[in-house]
This record gives structure tokens, C-alpha cells and sequence, in this order.
């Protein structure tokens, strides 16, 4: 009876051993796929910023695309946009690079909470 609980314990330690490896092993993946996402943004020329606002613009428009060259500048930009969202009176801006979406943000007001 021992021996039977003992191969049983021995067994699950083995099982948790492996199930732990397979877990770190995709970790790692995900991490190195993260790693060469960040890699081709930052080799990256050409991005566009999307902008959609809450109301029409001068233009007559809800949505405006900015187009933008290298990875530090569009993150630069970006960031700010981001702080001057609320000011804008944007709902929403997202990061393209080769029409691959990077980043979005959505703002929340309190007066659209308060209509619906």
C-alpha cells in the first residue's frame, strides 16, 4: 500500500515538475515574441495616429490621421496627444504601424456617461 502512494506522490512531483517547465517554457515565448514586436516598431518608419473626436471638428470631420516618421517621434507625439486627450475632446486615438494596430487609448467623460 506505501509503495502504491509513494509511486502516486513520486508521479503528481514528476507531473507538477513538468507542468512548471511547460509554463516557464511559454513564458519565454512570450516574452521573446514581445521582444521582436518591440524590435520591428522601433526599426519601424511609418506610422499614422487616428484620431476620432466627440464632435465635429472645424473641418467638419469626427476623424483626422496624422502621419508620422520613426518610432521616437510617434511615441513622442502620442504621449502627447494623451495628455491633451480630455482638452481635444477626443473619444478616442490609436497608433498604427503599417496598419497594424501598436497602442489605443479611449476617454472617458462624465457628461456621455451621464446621457446615456
Amino acid at each position: 500500500m506505501k509503495s502504491i502512494e509513494n509511486n502516486f506522490i513520486s508521479e503528481l512531483e514528476l507531473f507538477s515538475r513538468i507542468v512548471k517547465l511547460q509554463r516557464k517554457q511559454a513564458k519565454s515565448e512570450r516574452d521573446q515574441k514581445i521582444q521582436d514586436k518591440l524590435v520591428q516598431l522601433k526599426k519601424a518608419v511609418n506610422f499614422k495616429l487616428s484620431l476620432i473626436y466627440l464632435k465635429k471638428q472645424d473641418s467638419n470631420l469626427y476623424y483626422e490621421e496624422i502621419s508620422l516618421e520613426g518610432f521616437k517621434n510617434a511615441s513622442i507625439i502620442f504621449n502627447q496627444y494623451r495628455s491633451l486627450g480630455h482638452s481635444l475632446k477626443l473619444r478616442s486615438m490609436t497608433l498604427f504601424c503599417s496598419e497594424e494596430k501598436v497602442q489605443k487609448v479611449d476617454f472617458k467623460y462624465k457628461n456621455e456617461l451621464e446621457k446615456r
